[in-house]
């Protein structure tokens, strides 16, 4: 059934094997087996592990033709395939296709594919910065991750971001940010270094929160660039606090890595 034939798929994609991924979906017509979603999807993704960005595009069209609902999971593997492969303008044309087609995406997902393909467009971002700023100002928490990876893109992009965005997320990532891993501080604290001051409070809890963190526990190998970057951000940003200086200083020391 349609079941056996996804976990099949699924495992081709884990093993790397994009021709068996193939293989599978094509037996399904055979054996009268409708594919769906799950199973395109599974193989979209193995044939984009294997950097085979023309049969990804293909694979996508025939679910349009053969009316197989595509998500966000579909364009954005198709997407992932036109960029590690240089094909950005196919990647583009992707992006604005699901937009006609009108499909859902989280949080950090349109202005994370604007700055991924060097979409430079100002109407373009100016309009999914507007689009993020709603979203959070509607009250719903949004998770860590789609915090951070939005004010990453933002900085990606180069863009200040306009001071309702960084007020809306400034608010929702600065009442989170013990939530955050290291890695998504980083990330966070990164972008709102390129805001041009609409997200230097963010910097500022990132800090208080690097401090705490510093406090409780010594300093583990894995999380040294982290703090790295974060300070490295803070003072790129022209906000690096005496405390947090200090603190980071006191812990890369502790590590040996100072």
């Amino acid at each position: 059934d349609v079941i056996s034939y996804s976990t099949a798929i699924s495992a081709c994609e884990k093993a790397a094997q994009w021709q068996m991924a193939v293989h599978q979906l094509d037996t399904m017509d055979v054996t009268r087996v409708a594919p769906n979603t799950v199973s395109y999807n599974s193989c979209l993704s193995a044939c984009e592990k294997s950097a085979r960005w023309r049969l990804v595009l293909q694979l996508l069209g025939n679910m349009g033709k053969r009316r197989i609902a595509s998500n966000e999971i579909s364009y954005s593997t198709a997407l992932c395939a036109c960029e590690n492969s240089g094909q950005l303008e196919h990647g583009v044309a992707l992006l604005w296709e699901s937009e006609e087609l009108g499909v859902k995406r989280s949080l950090s997902g349109f202005p994370s594919v604007l700055a991924r393909l060097r979409v430079c467009d100002p109407e373009a971002i100016h309009d999914a910065l507007a689009e993020a700023a709603r979203r959070l100002r509607s009250g719903k928490d949004q998770q860590p991750e789609e915090l951070a990876r939005l004010a990453r893109a933002t900085g990606v992009m180069g863009v200040e971001g306009g001071e309702e965005f960084w007020t809306q997320l400034s608010c929702q990532a600065s009442t989170q940010v013990s939530r955050f891993s290291m890695e998504q501080l980083l990330l966070a604290c990164w972008g709102a270094a390129a805001s041009g001051g609409g997200g230097f409070g963010l910097i500022a809890a990132i800090q208080d929160e690097l401090i705490r963190r510093l406090r409780l526990k010594q300093l583990s190998a894995d999380v040294v660039q982290d703090v790295l970057g974060i300070i490295w951000a803070s003072s790129h940003a022209e906000l690096l606090t005496t405390q947090c200086r200090m603190a980071s200083q006191k812990a890369l020391c502790a590590a040996g890595q100072a």
